[in-house]
């Protein structure tokens, strides 16, 4: 395997873990840790890359889901709704820093599209909390 192949299966693997299909593991990561056979530096950067990637696509799929369930007829609680909103825009930015743990992380992310919170936030969050998470990881 090549050092590009190596970091293109990081890449993907980074994505993976983020998305809530999946369980959050960042498996490829702490493989290349243990070998210590490839660069750190690109190693964080691009696992950082993979797994904001992964959580927008999470971010998407709760925006998605609102639109879903506001089209159905059964939607009712539209002020309940909202409420919610505002009052999560506050928490889940800092939440959302939390993104790289397992299975909550997620959840986290797909909540944050659902109530509609604003991107720029969302995406600031979830980099600090990824850059913290591996900094952590490098050490």
């Amino acid at each position: 395997m090549t050092l590009t192949e190596a970091y293109l299966f990081l890449f993907f693997d980074s994505i993976m873990a983020s998305l809530i299909l999946v369980p959050n593991t960042g498996m490829v990561y702490e493989l290349m840790l243990v070998f210590k056979n490839f660069n750190q530096t690109y190693m964080f950067i691009i696992a950082v890359c993979g797994n904001t990637i992964g959580s927008s696509i999470n971010y998407i799929l709760g925006k998605a889901m609102r639109s879903i369930k506001q089209k159905s007829p059964q939607y009712a609680d539209s002020k309940k709704l909202v409420n919610l909103a505002s009052y999560a825009d506050s928490k889940l930015f800092w939440l959302a820093a939390f993104s790289s743990l397992t299975l909550f992380g997620v959840v986290i992310t797909t909540a944050a599209g659902f109530l509609n919170i604003s991107y720029r936030k969302f995406l600031l969050a979830v980099v600090i909390g990824r850059v913290v998470y591996y900094t952590v990881g490098l050490l």
